[in-house]
C-alpha cells in the first residue's frame, strides 16, 4: 500500500485504521509519493488525521484492503471537504479499479506512512 497526499492545505497526515492505535502510514507530507511498504490486510473504517492530532479530518468508511493486492490512497482537495480515492493497483497491461469516496465525512459528520 501507499498513500498520496494531494491535498495542499492540510499538512503532514496520518493513516489509521479505526480502533488501532498505531498509525498504518505517518507524516505523509504534500505531494509525496513513496514507494508501497507492506502493510496487514485492512477491513473497516480508515481514518485520516493531521500529523500527531488525535481528530479526524476525513474518513473511509468501509475499505477493504487484500494481502497480496497493491493499493493507493489518495487524499485530494482541501478542508473541510477532503476526498479520499482508494485505488486497487496491478501489475502492467492489467486493469486499474478506483473506488472514490464522495462527500468525503469532515469531523463532526463522517468521510482515508509508515
Amino acid at each position: 500500500m501507499r498513500v498520496i497526499n494531494a491535498s495542499p492545505d492540510v499538512g503532514d497526515i496520518d493513516l489509521y485504521a479505526k480502533g488501532r492505535d498505531k498509525a498504518i502510514f505517518s507524516g505523509v507530507g504534500f505531494a509525496s509519493a513513496d514507494g508501497y511498504d507492506e502493510v496487514e490486510p485492512v477491513s473497516g473504517k480508515l481514518e485520516v488525521r493531521l500529523k500527531g492530532k488525535k481528530g479526524v479530518v476525513a474518513s473511509v468508511p468501509t475499505a477493504h484492503f487484500d494481502a497480496g493486492k497493491l493499493y493507493t490512497v489518495v487524499t485530494a482537495g482541501r478542508l473541510p471537504k477532503l476526498e479520499v480515492i482508494r485505488v486497487e493497483d496491478q501489475l502492467a497491461g492489467r486493469t486499474v479499479t478506483e473506488n472514490r469516496t464522495p462527500g468525503t465525512e469532515t469531523p463532526g459528520s463522517s468521510t482515508a506512512r509508515k
